[in-house]
């Protein structure tokens, strides 16, 4: 059979005459059985969600849930696959990845399932399927509050209340807390890869207690005990669903193009690979993926022989990121992400894996957004910004030659810090007098290709004839040389010798030229009816002064070319 499991589309044990037909799995609970599927995932589960492969109306469910790394951030290639936690995938479930309203976010009409859940109850009550029931597992674990008496309630105040639910999400909250050694999967589940369009056999092995998981006829695990109850619940004659759960509720994303029941649990390896190799043949399959063989023209690898080169398609695997970084020494440039991960951060830790064939990852530069740094980076800290309006860059595994990932389409540049400048304590915003700061018009680092705009302040301008301002370019990390000549103004009087204190007279002399910067020069001479005395190096009565270095301190000599002083010689 081929089977498409969606939401609302599964297969239940069908109905006998008198009533729903109740397979027994397990003749007693130490007796053995065995479930082998031809499956094909077509979209791993979210957070917060699990799939049902097949479920005994006890309570029992087998399935896959979200696999997450050592920090809790879920892993893209792999899914949990076993017993599904009698207690909830929610205590299993990170807490950053909890997800309260995950009908609303997701869109789903939650009202529709609730009446959907209505109409299934009447139809199905016979089997004691009724809405609202819970469990026989559930009952056993106690993990399921009872129904509680509205009446018992409304007679509690207010306060009595709020402190209740306030103590539940205490409650809830600290179960999905990650332990001091990192995540912890559920004890009844194994991490799998699950990127294989055509789809693997997988055998489930129940004997004396314990199970065990098996791929393409290969042992996935050692024996394990099966979780609590699981064994006296699954002896008990019960219908059973496939695809979903009893309610069509939590239902697997993929395809089932076998399913198959033995009772006979305690096989062996060469058993099961002998029955992988009938099975293909019955289904007339021809990709064995996985079977731990390099099928020459077809496969590039063999998970099963090299699951850590090999992709879960029999296709080369991606080398980390991070090595592709290091060969052009921009390594400490770049974060990454995975978008297909709803709320998966972004950090280094990508860069340092591998990833299957057919993957994508998120590429960001090092900055305080994707650093999630608040205010102004420390000095010591590095940033960078990329050269793409959304500062995001995205690589494909294997999109272009397989093992390999496409090449980038940004760059990282880093960022410059006026603030580490030499001149900074000279600008206005660094309290200094001597140079204005305009763009930017505070403390803050600027991109490369950004540019800072400097002027010099009032009293401190640039020489007579050049330019007003400078604009330095940031230029990954290193910021143009500033070159601007602020320099001090020279005195506002040319002053009268011998004694030169006191300004020169207007009735004597004519002082032409304007300005007093570096580079300014006044023409003095005599007025008519006065003239430079007989044997003065100025005879012909023109003296040229020019503002040069002026320091505002010092006074100048009669050799000295300067507008502090005036070496006409007095009538």
């Amino acid at each position: 059979m081929w089977l498409t499991f969606n939401h609302g589309s599964y297969f239940i044990t069908p109905k006998i005459a008198a009533g729903r037909l109740c397979p027994l799995l397990l003749e007693d609970p130490q007796a053995s059985f065995s479930l082998s599927f031809h499956i094909a995932i077509d979209k791993p589960p979210q957070p917060g969600d699990m799939y049902t492969l097949f479920q005994h109306e006890s309570g029992v469910r087998f399935g896959f849930m979200t696999a997450y790394d050592h920090d809790g951030d879920p892993d893209p290639d792999q899914v949990f696959i076993g017993f599904l936690p009698a207690e909830g995938i929610h205590k299993h479930t990170p807490r950053r990845y909890k997800q309260p309203a995950e009908n609303a976010t997701k869109g789903i009409d939650t009202e529709a399932l609730e009446e959907e859940d209505k109409k299934r109850a009447a139809k199905e009550s016979e089997s004691g399927a009724a809405e609202g029931e819970v469990s026989l597992l559930q009952q056993l674990w106690h993990q399921e509050p009872t129904p509680t008496d509205d009446s018992n309630n409304n007679n509690k105040t207010d306060a009595e209340k709020a402190a209740e639910e306030e103590q539940a999400t205490v409650e809830a909250e600290e179960i999905i807390k990650l332990p001091p050694t990192g995540y912890q999967r559920p004890e009844s589940m194994i991490p799998i890869c699950w990127r294989q369009a055509e789809g693997n056999i997988y055998t489930l092995a129940v004997s004396g207690g314990t199970f065990r998981l098996y791929r393409m006829g290969f042992p996935l695990m050692d024996p394990a005990p099966l979780p609590y109850l699981t064994a006296d619940l699954l002896s008990r004659a019960a219908p059973i669903t496939l695809g979903c759960d009893m309610h069509g509720r939590n239902c697997f994303k993929g395809s089932m193009r076998m399913f198959h029941y033995s009772n006979i649990g305690n096989t062996t390896a060469e058993s099961n690979e002998d029955a992988v190799v009938n099975f293909f043949d019955l289904l007339a399959l021809s990709h064995r993926c996985g079977n731990g063989q390099v099928d020459n023209g077809v496969e590039e690898c063999d998970v099963q022989a090299d699951p850590d080169g090999c992709s879960c398609s029999c296709r080369m695997k991606c080398p980390p990121y991070f090595g592709l970084l290091q060969q052009q020494n921009v390594e400490k440039r770049w974060l990454a992400s995975l978008p297909d991960i709803v709320g998966a951060p972004i950090s280094e830790k990508y860069l340092h894996r591998g990833f299957d064939h057919n993957n994508r990852v998120s590429l960001y530069c090092k900055n305080e957004r994707t650093l999630n740094i608040q205010g102004t980076p420390g000095p010591d800290i590095v940033t960078y910004h990329g050269d793409l309006p959304n500062g995001m860059d995205m690589v494909l595994c294997g999109h272009q030659r397989s093992g390999n990932w496409t090449p980038p389409t940004m760059d990282c540049w880093q960022d410059c810090d006026p603030t580490q400048e030499s001149w900074w304590n000279d600008t206005n915003v660094a309290g200094g007098s001597k140079l204005h700061l305009v763009v930017p018009p505070r403390p803050t680092r600027i991109r490369s290709g950004e540019i800072i705009r400097m002027e010099c302040a009032p009293h401190n301008p640039v020489p007579k004839g050049m330019d007003t301002y400078e604009v330095l370019f940031c230029n990954d990390g290193f910021i143009d040389p500033l070159g601007l000549p602020c320099k001090s103004t020279c005195p506002r009087d040319i002053l009268m010798p011998p004694f030169y204190k006191r300004p020169v007279l207007e009735r004597k002399y004519v002082v032409e030229g304007e300005g007093y910067q570096d580079r300014a020069r006044r023409i003095v001479t005599c007025k008519d009816g006065y003239a430079a005395a007989k044997g003065s190096p100025f005879e012909k009565g023109v003296q040229e002064s020019e503002c040069i270095d002026a320091t505002g301190r010092s006074s100048c000599s009669n050799a000295e070319v300067c507008v502090r002083r005036s070496t006409f010689p007095a009538r």
